[in-house]
């Protein structure tokens, strides 16, 4: 598509049409209350969320027995495996933490408290006390719609995480 109509785009002479929006979806603005993480998706659809929210970006995140989780880095396991329930931790080594998925698992392999830098997640499991059979909090139909952009904004929609930024500031000097 771009090499038919680059030369007009170059030239000033492409065709202009006015959107309208009566005539299609409008998308509503992102927002970081958006980066919440359904985990009953597929892995893959896991992992390109969190990839496509990751810095600069707020961030995608979670949360786990009411506590914000900010989700960095995954990966997508080599070899499919056996999943637990969707958002229960099935596993943590030394690399990353394995989290279940609507159809396996994903390697979570950086996450942070909001606010702080992302950090390896087995580290940040064991000073959080992340254990294998614990299980994020799940994200409501509603909710997991309209993060996807699919539907209105619900009521009790996820806070948003902090800014690392606003964080570090009121941390004071160093």
């Amino acid at each position: 598509m771009l090499r038919t109509h680059l030369q007009a785009i170059l030239d000033g002479t492409a065709p202009r049409r006015p959107q309208r929006p009566a005539s299609g979806d409008l998308l509503p603005k992102r927002t970081p209350q958006m980066g919440i993480t359904d985990w009953n998706r597929p892995a893959r659809a896991v992992h390109d969320w969190i990839r496509a929210l990751t810095e600069p970006y707020p961030g995608a995140f979670g949360s786990w027995s009411g506590r914000q989780v900010m989700f960095w880095a995954s990966a997508v396991p080599e070899v499919s495996s056996a999943g637990g329930r969707p958002g229960e931790v099935l596993g943590i080594d030394e690399h990353a933490v394995r989290v279940g998925s609507a159809d396996g698992s994903l390697l979570v392999t950086a996450m942070s408290d909001p606010g702080a830098p992302p950090e390896p997640a087995p580290a940040w499991a064991r000073h959080a006390g992340l254990r294998p059979g614990d299980r994020f909090d799940e994200v409501d139909e509603a909710t997991a719609a309209w993060a996807l952009g699919l539907g209105p904004a619900p009521a009790a929609a996820a806070a948003p995480p902090p800014a690392r930024a606003a964080a570090a500031s009121s941390a004071g000097p160093r």
